[in-house]
Formats: structure tokens, C-alpha cells, sequence
């Protein structure tokens, strides 16, 4: 079972038939596994092949695999995809991400971290301000 967790992320197309001789012989052994990697399967689909026209579909396919698996893990993120549905399918809708400003929030964290003991405020903001150019 060691190499599991390997065989359990890598995507199902792209198994050879020895890992794919493993997995299946593994997900026999628990059927708890077998239902989560189903799941998981989907969630995959979901993310890689939807887009604005089949994100609604593709996302209610997901609820009904998680209903589907009974498994009470998958709940807490149905839940949770459900209260912040609106948001997530506006994200395969519209190309805009915040990551750009969430990179220089970041850079400042870092740069306030590494500059602990400077006691002049003016010296800090124009460190931060030259680091972002």
C-alpha cells in the first residue's frame, strides 16, 4: 500500500494497466475507498471540463455522487459548495481572479517579517513601495 496515495491522485487516463491492476485490487479491499474515489473522480470531471454553459449541470452531478457515496466526509463540502454557490460558478463564468493582489498582500507579509526591529514607519513604507516596483 505504499504507493496508494500516488495511485489514488494521479488522474484515471492516465494509469498504465499495472496501476490500474492496483488501484482496482485496492479499492476492492474498501468500499468506503472505492466511493471516495468515485467522488473524487467526479470532482476531477467538474473542475477540468466545465464551463459557463455546463458548470450548473457538471456541479449537480457532483451532489448527486456525494449523495450517491453516503459517505458523511463528502457532506461538510457539499455544504459548504452549496452556501457558496453563486460565488463558484461566477469563477467559470468570468476570467477574474484576485491572485495578483493576494501575491503582493503576500510580498508585504513577508517583507513586514523579515523587517521586524525597524521602529521608523516612513523606512518600512518606502521598503515595501521599492520592493514592489
Amino acid at each position: 500500500m505504499k504507493k496508494l496515495r500516488f495511485l489514488l491522485h494521479k488522474p484515471k487516463e492516465k494509469l498504465t494497466t499495472r496501476e490500474q491492476e492496483l488501484l482496482q485490487y485496492y479499492l476492492e479491499l474498501s468500499p468506503d475507498l472505492k466511493k471516495a474515489y468515485q467522488v473524487k473522480e467526479v470532482f476531477k470531471k467538474w473542475m477540468t471540463q466545465s464551463n459557463e454553459r455546463n458548470v450548473r449541470l457538471n456541479l449537480e452531478q457532483l451532489y448527486q455522487a456525494i449523495d450517491e457515496s453516503g459517505l458523511d466526509e463528502y457532506q461538510y463540502m457539499k455544504r459548504t459548495f452549496k452556501s457558496w454557490e453563486k460565488e463558484i460558478i461566477n469563477s467559470f463564468i468570468y476570467p477574474y481572479t484576485n491572485g495578483y493582489l493576494e501575491g503582493i498582500n503576500n510580498k508585504i507579509k513577508v517583507i513586514k517579517r523579515m523587517s521586524y526591529g525597524i521602529r521608523n514607519f516612513q523606512r518600512l513604507r518606502n521598503k515595501v513601495l521599492c520592493s514592489l516596483i
